[in-house]
Order: C-alpha cells, then structure tokens, then sequence
C-alpha cells in the first residue's frame, strides 16, 4: 500500500510541474501583448485576414502549449522580441516537464 502512494505521489508533482509550465506560459503570453493575424474565411467564402492584438487568454493557453510542445502548426505568430526570447526556455522547459512528467 505504501509503495502504491509514492507512485502516486510522484505522478501529482510530473502534473503539478506541467500545469505551472503551462500557467506561467499562458500568463507571460497574455501578459506581454503579442499580436497575431491570421486568415479567416468570411460568410462569402472568401478568406480575408483578421488582427488578434492583443491575444486573449485562451489564444494565449493554444500558444503556449503548442510552442511548448514544439508542436509549430500553430495559426498564431509573436510580434515581441521578448516573447521570442520567452519562447525558447519555454520550449527547453516544456521538453524537459513532459519527458519527466511521461
């Protein structure tokens, strides 16, 4: 029974290490004022773009979990300098919280 609660134990920290890597991406995202623009289709059919500036939270959450990832199929694009700075510890850190978390 005792060995059944360590790993468990270890399982909460591997998600309680992901969630703040998640959080503090999605914050420093929403945070910093990026600004995006993407295609949209209009009810014509036609695609004309769209400006998201600044993002809202839940573009800021898709960001950070798809840069963190390394996933790069992502619609959104930053427009700081800081941000892409931001970025690449948070690809360094992301790989290294899911490789742990798994």
């Amino acid at each position: 029974m005792a060995r059944f609660f360590i790993a468990d134990r270890g399982l909460l920290i591997a998600a309680a290490a992901v969630a703040a890597w998640v959080l503090t991406g999605t914050v420093f995202y929403w945070a910093i004022g990026n600004c995006s623009e993407v295609d949209r289709m209009n009810a014509d059919g036609d695609v004309e773009k769209h400006v998201i500036c600044p993002w809202r939270l839940s573009h800021a959450f898709y960001y950070s979990v798809q840069t963190g990832m390394s996933i790069g199929f992502g619609l959104l694009s930053e427009s700081k300098k800081a941000s892409e700075l931001y970025s690449c510890f948070h690809i360094l850190a992301g790989s290294s919280f899911i490789g742990g978390a798994l």
